[in-house]
């Protein structure tokens, strides 16, 4: 396994934090009013103490069913405890939104010129116009006021990208500074504007503030079935690094926990 599966991992945790965020034996269980799978899902990249899978996945199924959620774990190659994603499964947890987390070198993906009637600006701040496009016309349109909380928690590491076509506010993309990686994500066109070069605009002004800034290596996630978003990716010098996808409750894993449990040779808690 590639070592840095888990240092993506941490720094796209990092990258999108979720309004509430509970640490429980290594695992982080996140919940943001159902705004995204990401933050409402359990981070599962470490694992730490003695408590067996059966006492992990049902305290996790409490925190999410006491506040109104599906319970929901973000599974990559490297989540732990091992055995999870097949207990899950077990339990009748389904496979939802597989994900491809992409890498990039910063310079790479910043070379090239935008056309004559395209532009795209970053700023340290976020605009009414980013805010409008992202939030408003996007898909957080009822949930903004969510969703700029998540952006009020990145604080400085955020930048802001608005691409322009004919001066318009077209697109735009959200950078995330680390340590050494930067993450990009939130990217957005507005329908009247798709196929004209603003998200690749908006993408490369990214990477050129990532590589001024000393951030050489660009991280995004894109879901598998997003083939123009993977389109756009891969021509801009992005490559597949490694895999994720979440496993989700359904009503059959309401009544697996006790048999799981029994085999664990532990207690159902509750």
């Amino acid at each position: 396994m590639d070592p840095r599966v888990i240092e993506l991992e941490a720094h796209a945790l990092s990258a999108w934090p979720a309004a509430e965020v509970e640490a429980f034996a290594g695992w982080q269980l996140r919940a943001m009013s159902g705004v995204s799978q990401r933050a409402n899902s359990v981070w599962t990249g470490r694992a730490t103490g003695s408590l067996t899978l059966a006492q992990r996945i049902a305290h996790a199924e409490s925190f999410y069913r006491t506040r109104s959620l599906v319970p929901s774990f973000q599974i990559s190659s490297h989540c732990e405890p091992a055995g999870l994603d097949a207990a899950l499964a077990e339990r009748g947890y389904r496979i939802k939104s597989p994900v491809s987390v992409q890498v990039a070198d910063a310079r790479e993906v910043a070379q090239g010129t935008d056309s004559a009637k395209v532009r795209a600006e970053v700023e340290q701040s976020m605009s009414d116009s980013w805010f409008e496009l992202s939030a408003r016309r996007g898909r957080f349109a009822a949930v903004e006021e969510v969703y700029r909380g998540l952006l009020t928690r990145l604080a400085s590491r955020a930048v802001f990208a608005l691409a322009f076509v004919d001066e318009c506010p077209a697109a735009v993309g959200l950078g995330v500074a680390g340590s050494g990686c930067f993450g990009i994500s939130s990217m957005f066109t507005l329908p009247a504007y798709r196929g004209r070069g603003a998200a690749r605009a908006a993408l490369r002004a990214l990477a050129t503030h990532a590589a001024a800034s000393g951030e050489l290596t660009l991280y995004l996630q894109v879901e598998r079935e997003n083939p123009v978003a993977l389109g756009l990716y891969g021509r801009a010098g992005f490559v597949h690094h490694h895999d994720y996808h979440y496993r989700q409750a359904t009503h059959e894993s309401d009544r697996a926990l006790p048999a799981l449990a029994l085999k664990a040779g532990t207690k159902t808690l509750r």
